[in-house]
């Protein structure tokens, strides 16, 4: 066997670790110190070459050069002991079993060899192999094979295998070594223990298994293990089947394995991804002026990670994803493909129906992820931190999870504190300076550079595309672009009249329309007309907020309006329920006590309610009953006591109620404090606008306009 080797037979081997030429080899020779010794050159007389002993190469080198050494000895004399199917890579075995089986084979082949060569029987190979060994005459892989065929687990010994290990060998059809395997059975009272460990609590082992042992006792049972088995149960697991009840869907895909997406194969336009995201900072509510965290729907392009669409809203609503869309549309040109989660943002006829919504009307899909897939749309995902909590991070007013904790609530109570005395809110931007921020973030995240897009920019992305000849797909013209944006609603015509957010819209060109379904094209910010179409998309005609009414009927509600006044009706549902809980315990705790805020405010539930247009003096005991002034034709009654439910009674009793109660506190009586509660409360309903209107028709009414309603 050969023990020295030259740069070009080293290159010519091909082996790992080395370069693939004579003169890399030659380099890396230097450049490591290899020792070398000079040999006569087989090119002729006078010439001389460097060769390299094989123990001064790399480790990974040196190990396949034994392997090839090892292959080269299996061929024997006479019989061929050897094939390449021998050779098998046995995916049960470990790389030390394998070696040691293709050593095993190679002393086989070498007592074999002997026996042919020397014409001497198996005992005797036996016996000059071991002693050629021990003597140092047998040749260098011989012994190494010997070495590395033996069984280490036994007695170290001379580091060669014994005569009887050797006849075994012979024998045997398979000299892989044996190494003990792992009791991989499930243990037939696993199922009863698993559900204590797999909760989404997250137990530990300790407290698991103490659970099970009560549990065991309680129903008169043994217990079938001890807490040793169990955590040897545990080990046999795999990562997801483990921790499978610990974690939720969304969760355990963090542990599941993924498939990576191909954004290569895209072009502008052809994919965007969207999502809300509630931003990580608070700013002045646009309505009531008080702190809040808004709702920011951003829509990006995927081949180019560009933020194409923005929109800033109070909630998540199909509101604040059309206009994003618009935005998007109007700037950048018509998609193909919308790719978003199953929000109610997304997941409405508004945006995905084929008739009338905005994608079908563009031309665009839809396609939803499934659910808890959140990994599916990385893209927008990552989007978030990279664009909006990298920016809220830059405010005063952020109040993400990454802030310490103390500093939050140092931050919320200043802000509140400072509300609570009418002082200005300085480290909290007003809203449009928000909108203004944001408009300045996504302009610096379009201009940075990207990582997936080796570092190029978003907007050096889309120009590629644009200088290679690609163009987007714009709108024909304005009209239709609003057209498409114009958010629809299928509605039943009623001689003449379509209802839709609380608002009847009159067409005399209806009439002939009556009982039939048509769409109704709105204006998200102007309720005075409404567009009217065939359930095909066809255009009928336009109607009028109340046509057939006379002026001093109409009451105009947009479709914000009508958003918000649903958010307000949420919260004093949810005030109203919390209050109730508290006089429930005032009753008990208390007995009847009133509670009293100083400074003119008084608490209902969580929230500080001003008492307006002076002192409101709040009593404890009940008033006496009084009689309620009511309007012009109506009639006298008492004052029905706070705590009657007020919704079985006439509309115009609860008006009359709020005006005796407004009046009192006005002129400085007292009143209850369940009075002054409801008295704020009712005044935001839509009973309260109803009677108020009705009220002053009532009072400016002549005679003559009287009578002539009368006759209508």
């Amino acid at each position: 066997m050969k023990h020295s080797y030259s740069a070009g037979e080293l290159a010519s081997l091909n082996l790992p670790g080395l370069p693939k030429t004579e003169r890399r080899v030659r380099d890396m020779a230097v450049r490591c110190s290899w020792p070398s010794t000079k040999v006569p050159s087989k090119g002729g007389p006078g010439g001389s070459r460097s060769e390299y002993s094989s123990t001064a190469l790399p480790l990974e080198t040196q190990k396949a050069l034994r392997q090839r050494e090892i292959a080269a000895a299996l061929p024997v004399v006479g019989e061929t002991l050897a094939t390449p199917s021998v050779l098998r890579i046995d995916q049960a075995l470990t790389d030390k079993q394998r070696l040691e089986r293709d050593a095993r084979l190679g002393v086989r082949a070498a007592i074999k060899r002997t026996m042919a060569e020397a014409q001497c029987s198996q005992k005797a190979a036996l016996h000059y192999l071991l002693t050629a060994a021990k003597t140092g005459t047998l040749d260098e892989a011989t012994t190494r094979m010997l070495k590395m065929a033996r069984d280490n687990r036994g007695r170290k010994g001379n580091g060669y295998p014994c005569p009887r290990s050797l006849k075994t060998w012979l024998a045997a059809d398979d000299l892989a070594p044996k190494t003990p395997q792992k009791d991989m059975s499930v243990p037939p009272w696993a199922n009863d223990f698993l559900p204590w460990f797999q909760r989404p609590q997250k137990p530990s082992l300790a407290d698991a298994y103490r659970d099970f042992v009560k549990d065991c006792a309680a129903s008169g049972r043994a217990v079938p293990c001890s807490i040793h088995q169990a955590r040897r149960l545990l080990g046999k697991l795999g990562a997801v089947a483990r921790e499978t009840g610990r974690m939720g869907p969304l969760e355990l895909k963090s542990i599941k394995p993924f498939v990576r997406q191909d954004y290569s194969v895209l072009r502008p336009n052809d994919v965007w991804s969207a999502d809300g995201h509630t931003f990580d900072a608070e700013v002045l509510h646009p309505i009531h002026g008080r702190p809040f965290r808004p709702e920011i729907t951003t829509i990006i392009d995927l081949a180019t990670r560009r933020v194409v669409g923005w929109s800033v809203a109070l909630s998540e609503s199909a509101n604040s994803v059309t206009d994003a869309l618009r935005c998007a549309v109007y700037s950048h040109g018509i998609l193909s493909v919308f790719y978003v989660d199953n929000g109610k943002g997304f997941k409405n006829k508004r945006l995905a129906d084929e008739s009338y919504g905005i994608l079908g009307y563009l031309g665009a899909q839809m396609v939803n992820s499934l659910p808890y897939a959140s990994q599916s749309r990385g893209g927008i995902e990552r989007s978030h931190k990279t664009v909006w909590v990298t920016a809220a991070k830059k405010l005063d007013a952020y109040m993400g999870r990454d802030m310490d904790r103390e500093e939050r609530l140092a931050q919320f109570k200043l802000t509140r504190k400072a509300l609570k005395n009418g002082d200005a809110l300085r480290t909290v931007l007003g809203w449009n300076e928000f909108i203004k921020f944001c408009a300045e973030t996504v302009e610096e995240y379009n201009h940075s550079p990207h990582r997936s897009l080796s570092k190029m920019t978003p907007a050096q992305k889309w120009g590629d595309f644009v200088a290679g000849g690609w163009e987007p797909v714009r709108p024909d013209d304005a009209a239709d672009f609003e057209t498409a944006f114009r958010p629809r609603e299928l509605r039943t015509v009623r001689r003449g009249e379509v209802s839709i957010f609380s608002n009847l819209y009159f067409s005399r060109d209806m009439a002939e329309f009556h009982g039939d379904k048509v769409l109704v094209g709105y204006d998200l910010h102007d309720a005075s007309k409404v567009w009217l179409y065939t359930p095909e998309g066809r255009f009928i005609t336009t109607a009028e907020i109340n046509g057939n009414r006379r002026p001093w009927f109409q009451g105009v509600l947009t479709a914000r309006e009508h958003d918000h006044e649903r958010r307000v009706k949420g919260r004093l549902r949810r005030v109203n329920a919390h209050l109730e809980e508290v006089r429930a315990e005032m009753t008990n705790t208390l007995e009847g006590a009133s509670i009293r805020i100083p400074d003119g405010k008084m608490m209902v539930g969580a929230t500080v309610l001003e008492i307006p247009l002076g002192a409101a003096r709040v009593v404890e005991e009940p008033l006496p009953l009084s009689p309620c002034p009511v309007p012009a034709g109506g009639r006298g009654e008492a004052c029905v006591p706070d705590f009657i439910s007020r919704t079985e009674r006439d509309p115009a009793q609860n008006y009359a109620e709020w005006q005796e109660i407004n009046r009192r506190i006005l002129v400085g009586e007292p009143v209850l404090e369940t009075e002054a509660s409801w008295h704020q409360q009712y005044q935001t309903s839509a009973q309260y606008r109803a009677e108020a209107r009705r009220f002053q028709q009532r009072a400016v009414l002549t005679p003559e306009a009287a009578k002539e309603r009368a006759a209508l």
